[in-house]
């Protein structure tokens, strides 16, 4: 089960570092959220403002949502469910790369479905 102590843990652990705008300066990653769950979405939220790790530029509780949002505002690190309305978060990362191969994702789920964390580890995604 996903509670705040956990999800803290695999965003600290994660991409969420500065990087070099190529001119020296270092920024933080723009992150976009994706999961149907508000209180997910929340925790998260609070978590990346709370220690400054990046900027928070969006947010979506669906697939249909989240794809249109990412290809208008280009986040460096999206955080996206596995199992969300309209489309899984693999179909998202899936369509997303055929666009955009340096965007980054961190896949969070409740899922305990070995076959589906399989499928999603050989569709690039970490979890």
């Amino acid at each position: 089960m996903l509670n705040e102590k956990s999800i803290y843990y695999k965003v600290m652990r994660n991409e969420c570092s500065t990087k070099d705008n190529g001119g020296g300066t270092l920024v933080k990653p723009r992150i976009y959220l994706v999961d149907d769950d508000i209180g997910v979405r929340t925790i998260l939220s609070n978590i990346i403002e709370d220690n400054d790790l990046g900027i928070l530029v969006g947010e979506a509780e669906d697939g249909e949502q989240a794809l249109g949002d990412i290809s208008k505002l280009k986040p460096d690190l999206v955080y996206v469910d596995l199992l969300l309305p309209s489309m899984d978060g693999i179909e998202i990362i899936s369509r997303v790369r055929k666009h955009d191969s340096d965007m980054q994702f961190i896949m969070i789920s409740e899922v305990t479905s070995q076959d589906m964390i399989s499928e999603a580890y050989r569709s690039g995604i970490e979890f």
